[in-house]
Formats: C-alpha cells, sequence, structure tokens
C-alpha cells in the first residue's frame, strides 16, 4: 500500500489517541475503555473487563512513536514507552517494564484502526 502524508498523519493520530487511552501518569482507573475501543478493529477489540484485567493497575509514561512504515495493508507504527504495573500483571514480574511494541494499522472509513499483529509478531519487552 502506498501511503501519502495525509495518511501517514492519519496514523500518527491513531498511535496518539492509542498512547492518551493509558494514560500517562494517572492512576489506574483513569484508563478510557470508550476511547480505546474504537480505535481497535471488532476481531482484536477486548471487551471492558479483558481491558480492564489488561491495563487495570498499568501506568505508562515516555512514549514516542519511533517508527511509521507503510504495508501491504496498512501501516505499522512501533512505539516505545515505559509501564509501571503490579508485578504480577508484568511479563518481566517487575513493577517496571520498558516495551517496543509494533502496532498494525489498517485504513477504516477516513481514518486507521488497529488490527491484527503481523504472523510471527511479538512485543520487545524488557524489566526496568
Amino acid at each position: 500500500m502506498k501511503s501519502s502524508l495525509p495518511s501517514l498523519l492519519l496514523a500518527v493520530a491513531i498511535v496518539m489517541a492509542v498512547i492518551t487511552a493509558v494514560p500517562q501518569g494517572a492512576p489506574a482507573f483513569d484508563h478510557d475503555y470508550r476511547q480505546y475501543a474504537p480505535l481497535v478493529t471488532s476481531s482484536q477489540r477486548p471487551t471492558p473487563q479483558e481491558f480492564q484485567n489488561g491495563f487495570g493497575s498499568s501506568t505508562d509514561s515516555h512514549a514516542r512513536l519511533t517508527r511509521l512504515v507503510p504495508t501491504a495493508t496498512g501501516v505499522a507504527a512501533t512505539v516505545k514507552f515505559t509501564s509501571h504495573q503490579s508485578p504480577s500483571a508484568s511479563p518481566t514480574g517487575t513493577s517496571c517494564t520498558s516495551w517496543r511494541i509494533t502496532l498494525f494499522l489498517q485504513p477504516h472509513g477516513g481514518g486507521y484502526r488497529i488490527g491484527p499483529a503481523a504472523p510471527g509478531y511479538h512485543a520487545h519487552f524488557r524489566a526496568c
């Protein structure tokens, strides 16, 4: 898929909306499912309970978009951030995790939604 500057800017807007749905430095109760849900394709959208279970104890900081790459089905957006969460909710078993994830964005209407990950994709993470 050939991406123009306007479509890449729309992709950036979606990534920024995702980042703000799990607030930077905000308490867990501020997580906004109503803001997050429309940003994700229906096949990838968690239930409100799954969203709370996945992000309930997490606050994120230092989020930054590091790469946008056009793909055959949309745009791959790589984001780096740090999460602070209950150690039991972390893949590292720690209260601080550094992440590098890629969101695979698919065109939807006049913008993008987060779609399924590419085959074989795995997020990168390590304890802080």
